[in-house]
């Protein structure tokens, strides 16, 4: 996944924690192994590899497993040869 994380909306949609299905809220920060939520008042971390998620983009709501994107920032949005 080539696009930005930081603003979008997720879901949890499952998890190995049983604690965080469910969970939704905004991206407000990113690291190579977790995402930091804004929940109602609450910021929550959440390791990327423990779920499955629905993050919610303008055009669509794309499914995705949190071990695709277990990277730093920087590296999970690098094109590689050709251009977007």
């Amino acid at each position: 996944m080539k696009i930005p994380l930081i603003g979008k909306i997720i879901e949890v949609i499952d998890s190995s924690n049983p604690a965080l299905k469910g969970m939704k809220g905004e991206i407000v920060d990113e690291t190579q192994h977790q995402l930091i939520i804004k929940t109602d008042n609450h910021l929550k971390k959440i390791d990327k590899k423990a779920v499955t998620m629905k993050i919610m983009t303008h055009q669509q709501e794309i499914i995705i497993e949190g071990k695709q994107i277990a990277k730093s920032p920087e590296e999970r949005i690098k094109t590689k040869g050709a251009s977007r």
